[in-house]
């Protein structure tokens, strides 16, 4: 297992992390105005698909590296929020046609029928209940990839996993009314600090064994005394004039 391998992984996580926060930001600010503006609505849903869709290739970057380490807590946390996330759906799905429901009997030819607003209303009962078992779902996988980052601390920067560990804390918080969205934003983007990971640990290039170079021979040349001529250093007699050496 390479760790530059595992590093590449929790790097393109962190990228996708500040994807992520920067379209919580967008639904948080659009979902104070779509109160004045209708279309904002529906704009919001584009982006909220793009969420998903992002978190979804964000866990599998996490699943990746849980393969690649061996490692539960990481399984765990792409376990649960992808368990979080279909109940989510699934409860989201369940509310609205419970409301729905009431409003269309409550606006309709008979808005006497009683029976109706007990169904509806036992449809909306079970997805605040499923909602609510989502959101505890999500808390606990956050919560496993924090005692990830607080088991696997040499693995990281200081500084970086430092941030991951109060990320994760931010992100579960993220369900708090009003403050929790921008707990959850400013988590995503102390995650994103990961994407630099690779520039932090990346192997360095080995180096090489083979030996510097010997210096060069100083020349074994000299001159005859007598003439000036050129000789070699095993000469006893100057080739030029005879003279000895």
């Amino acid at each position: 297992m390479s760790k530059t391998n595992v590093d590449y992984e929790f790097s393109e996580f962190g990228k996708k992390a500040q994807i992520l926060a920067i379209l919580s930001l967008i639904l948080f600010i659009f979902g104070i105005i779509s109160w004045g503006v209708p279309v904002i609505s529906f704009i919001s849903i584009v982006i909220l698909l793009i969420y998903i869709i992002v978190l979804i290739l964000a866990l599998g970057n996490i699943k990746n590296a849980a393969t690649k380490l061996n490692n539960q807590d990481l399984f765990t946390f792409r376990s649960r929020l992808i368990t979080a996330l279909i109940l989510t759906l699934i409860g989201f799905v369940f509310f609205s046609i419970g409301i729905g429901g009431i409003l269309a009997i409550a606006y309709g030819p008979n808005p006497e029928q009683w029976q109706g607003y007990v169904v509806f209303g036992v449809m909306i009962l079970i997805g605040v209940i499923i909602l609510i078992i989502a959101l505890i779902m999500e808390i606990l996988g956050w919560s496993s990839l924090r005692t990830f980052f607080k088991a696997n601390r040499n693995m990281f920067p200081e500084t970086m996993v430092s941030n991951a560990e109060t990320a994760c804390l931010l992100v579960m918080l993220g369900i708090i009314p009003i403050i929790g969205p921008l707990l959850r934003v400013v988590g995503f983007f102390m995650l994103s600090s990961l994407k630099n990971l690779s520039g932090t640990s990346a192997a360095s290039p080995p180096s090489s064994s083979a030996p510097a170079p010997a210096p060069a021979a100083q020349s074994s040349k000299k001159f005859c005394p007598n003439c000036g001529s050129t000789v070699t250093a095993d000469e006893k007699y100057c080739a030029s004039c005879g003279a000895q050496l």
